[in-house]
């Protein structure tokens, strides 16, 4: 599990912080819209939908919701190979998750 502020990433334009001890493939000083920061804010998304995050506690359509956001951010910035990955995961989380999601929406 990893442990880190998904609210600080998502949120700033660079990520601080001791991330990188915690988990090895997030950069640290990743500037926002540089390559590696599409595919930080990927492997953030993955995680979010996968629930490998440590502390970080989110019903099932919060997580999608945040994974849509990251890939909003991802495609203001064009990263079209990261939000064609991204969007087979969401997918996937979807025809995982249909029941909840559809609780959420109040359509059970």
């Amino acid at each position: 599990m990893v442990s880190y502020s998904v609210h600080r990433i998502l949120c700033c334009s660079y990520i601080v912080g001791d991330v990188k001890e915690n988990w090895g493939c997030l950069t640290l000083h990743a500037c926002m819209g540089s390559k590696t920061w599409a595919n930080d804010q990927l492997r953030l998304a993955i995680a979010i939908l996968d629930d490998r995050i440590e502390g970080y506690r989110c019903p099932v359509s919060g997580r999608l919701a945040d994974a849509l956001t990251i890939m909003r951010n991802l495609r203001e910035y064009g990263f079209w190979w990261q939000i064609r990955t991204l969007e087979f995961h969401i997918h996937r989380f979807q025809k995982n998750h249909k029941k909840a999601l559809a609780e959420s929406r109040g359509n059970s």
